[in-house]
């Protein structure tokens, strides 16, 4: 079922990308923007692998809340579209869901999809959008490395 979903939220983002080159050609006010990047970001964000995208290494400090249990403050190390890896002060249980906070953004839903100790991968409910995704690689609270 987990696959059905992202294929459908992958075929809704390649549409979306089909929809806006689609009316940057008809307007003649403006020049056509240039989308053919992001029905390939789009895809790729939504592989069915166990890494759902390019993964980015970076660091930031965000908020993971457990359900019943207070939130707390985990250090990022890597990002996707789809997800990300961060280090917890906690153990938690794969499949386990959660809430990560990154500053300036609506809280996601998300799931624990593999633990290494305190060291977990998180897979976000919603994927970020490809053009959300490219913004937050330019945000301050976030550091990019390599």
């Amino acid at each position: 079922m987990r696959q059905e979903t992202a294929s459908a939220a992958a075929h809704r983002l390649i549409s979306v990308a089909r929809r806006a080159r689609a009316d940057g050609q008809q307007s003649e006010a403006r020049p056509a923007r240039q989308f053919d990047a992001e029905p390939m970001l789009a895809a790729a964000a939504m592989e069915s692998c166990r890494r759902r995208g390019p993964r980015i290494k970076a660091s930031a400090d965000v908020r993971v809340k457990r359900r019943g249990h207070h939130g707390f403050d985990a250090s990022l190390r890597d990002l996707s579209a789809k997800g990300c890896r961060v280090d917890l002060i906690e153990m938690c249980q794969d499949g386990e869901h959660v809430i990560a906070r990154f500053p300036q953004l609506q809280p996601l839903g998300a799931r624990v999809c593999w633990t290494a100790g305190t060291t977990v991968g998180i897979e976000f409910r919603t994927p970020f959008h490809p053009a959300v995704f490219d913004s937050l690689l330019g945000k301050r609270w976030l550091r990019v490395h390599g």
